[in-house]
């Protein structure tokens, strides 16, 4: 119990860490995918793409990558 209430914080605080915008609306777009039309949820999945390329943490990640440093993302 206590290995893997450790690896369950540790998971957490990494998933933390991350693009945290990103990851909602991958999240929202599964829920989606189960009774959306094929269309719309493409439709969907383009509108996200859209809204998360002008974020912050995207332009964070893509500095992050051509510095060849972990990105510091701020859920913005």
């Amino acid at each position: 119990d206590d290995l893997l209430a450790a690896e369950a914080h540790k998971l957490a605080a990494a998933l933390a860490q991350g693009a945290t915008r990103a990851y909602a609306a991958a999240k929202r777009l599964m829920h989606a995918g189960f009774v959306n039309t094929l269309e719309t949820q493409i439709e969907n999945e383009l509108r996200s793409i859209y809204e998360l390329a002008s974020t912050e943490d995207t332009r964070e990640a893509i500095r992050a990558f051509n510095e060849k440093r972990t990105p510091v993302f701020k859920g913005r």
